[in-house]
């Protein structure tokens, strides 16, 4: 539950830190803090979630588990990817890279295609995340500046197109 709290208001805080940072209103070192403690706690939240429904007594054949595991790799590595593109965000995707390299070594052993599968997503992550968030640029101040005022400007005008209705 708390993190689930955690996570649910670093979503919003990275929104926040993000938006900031595109609009030139932050550095863009500003976003970091958040995107490295949200790829860790939802690396984490995929984690616990797996062991949390093991503690309830959910029990299930080791095929079907395996597979469970496979689809939440590709739900967390499909996120890291997105967030990169949205967000031009190299170090989230390189967050969860460097937590599936844990969950490679770790599970290496005892499941082999998990641990496989895991080194396989962080090489997706990582790769992925670089070259996602360096597609497209930040607006130049100029455009940020230009958006603004064509937003005042229509704004002036349907405010004065109301004005002659009455």
């Amino acid at each position: 539950g708390v993190m689930l709290l955690i996570l649910g208001g670093l979503i919003v805080t990275y929104g926040r830190a993000r938006r900031r940072v595109f609009a030139e209103a932050a550095p863009a070192l500003a976003g970091v803090p958040f995107s490295l403690y949200l790829g860790w706690i939802s690396v984490a939240s995929v984690i616990n979630f797996t062991i949390g429904l093991r503690q309830l007594g959910w029990q299930t054949a080791e095929g079907l588990s395996v597979t469970l595991t496979l689809g939440l790799l590709v739900v967390i590595v499909g996120l890291a990817l997105v967030i990169s593109r949205v967000f031009r965000d190299m170090v989230f995707p390189l967050v969860v890279a460097w937590a599936l390299v844990w969950v490679w070594v770790a599970r290496l052993r005892e499941v082999p295609e998990l641990g496989w599968a895991a080194l396989i997503g962080a090489a997706v992550a990582a790769l992925g995340g670089i070259v996602l968030s360096r597609l497209g640029s930040r607006k130049t101040p100029w455009q940020l500046r230009d958006e603004a005022a064509a937003a005042a400007e229509a704004e002036i005008v349907a405010r004065n197109a109301s004005r002659v209705r009455e």
